[in-house]
């Protein structure tokens, strides 16, 4: 049987926060504590997969500069995939409760949006972090609740929308060797610099329409690209290098 380890528990509602505005058009109303359950929910994801604090008020600041706040409704599904790749983390998004409880099995934690009924009159968004797998239950952290901590796996079968299904690289990404190892690899062989050079349209490309967010897109990208064994590589270091040059921002 697998063994869960609870993730820190942000509320929305925590008087640390839920006052600061949380809008895309400067409307006070609107802030961490009535909307931002979406920016508690993947602050306590990136805190459980880093080892770091990061908390609400610091995701919903990137949720608002990046596009991804709503007029109305929140977080756009879209953040989920641009924080992937911001953070270097794996995500599959799915509709499957079934497969989202596959996913926890395996040590993967869920950002659950979930619709009207247990959780929320409307729309809401939840951590799932565990399995009470003796009695069929979903372990949550709940944004809006200290309350509601578990719920029935039938629940998320009625009641999910979507589930944004995080998994923490098992490689550690190091931008600078990448970068290294990039340039020593366009000096030593002049056919793969001419290769990695080539694919600086694919890359620009791939950032225009998205592709490059979302992990999910990665073969969409590479069936329009040519079929060499460097091309991949090639997006994903110039992406970066360009980044840390201060070049591209990270779509």
């Amino acid at each position: 049987m697998a063994e869960f380890k609870k993730p820190v528990h942000y509320l929305q509602t925590d008087k640390k926060w839920s006052g600061i505005m949380f809008s895309n058009h400067n409307d006070p109303k609107q802030t961490i504590g009535s909307s931002g359950c979406g920016a508690a929910s993947f602050a306590m994801i990136l805190t459980a997969f880093t080892g770091k604090a990061v908390y609400p008020p610091e995701i919903a600041k990137i949720i608002v500069d990046n596009g991804y706040r709503t007029y109305n409704n929140g977080v756009d599904w879209g953040f989920f995939a641009f924080a992937a790749g911001k953070y270097c983390l794996d995500l599959v998004r799915n509709d499957s409760a079934d497969e989202a409880i596959k996913a926890l099995q395996k040590g993967a934690l869920i950002v659950a949006s979930m619709g009207s009924g247990y959780f929320t009159k409307s729309g809401h968004y939840i951590v799932l972090w565990g399995l009470d797998e003796i009695n069929k239950q979903i372990l949550v952290n709940d944004p809006n609740s200290t309350v509601r901590t578990r719920a029935p796996y039938d629940l998320f079968r009625r009641e999910g929308r979507m589930y944004f299904i995080f998994y923490k690289k098992d490689q550690v990404q190091n931008l600078q060797k990448e970068g290294d190892e990039v340039a020593k690899l366009m000096i030593d062989d002049p056919e793969q610099a001419w290769k990695i050079n080539a694919a600086r349209e694919s890359i620009d490309e791939l950032a225009a329409r998205g592709l490059l967010n979302d992990p999910e897109m990665h073969k969409a990208g590479l069936e329009k690209l040519p079929d060499y064994s460097m091309e991949w590589l090639s997006i994903v270091l110039l992406n970066r290098i360009a980044e840390a040059a201060g070049v591209r921002k990270r779509v």
